[in-house]
């Protein structure tokens, strides 16, 4: 799954969620709390879309520190 059709919700979705738990078993509950703010949030659209078009990887995403995020957010 290393290739993602960017502009997929369900593969860009998937993706997400496999590099998670790869990456993050055992934090991998407060990790995707702050993703899935992140992406939900109305007012990050913009570091939503650069997820799904593939901008920003998902493992680059699970990587981010929060400085990092908020770097992409404002």
């Amino acid at each position: 799954m290393d290739s993602v059709n960017a502009c997929d919700p369900s593969k860009v979705a998937a993706q997400l969620e496999s590099v998670l738990f790869e990456n993050w078993v055992e934090e991998s509950t407060v990790k995707y709390s702050t993703v899935f703010c992140c992406l939900h949030n109305p007012v990050n659209k913009n570091f939503r879309r650069q997820v799904l078009l593939g901008e920003i990887s998902s493992k680059q995403l699970v990587n981010m520190s929060p400085d990092e995020v908020y770097d992409y957010l404002f």
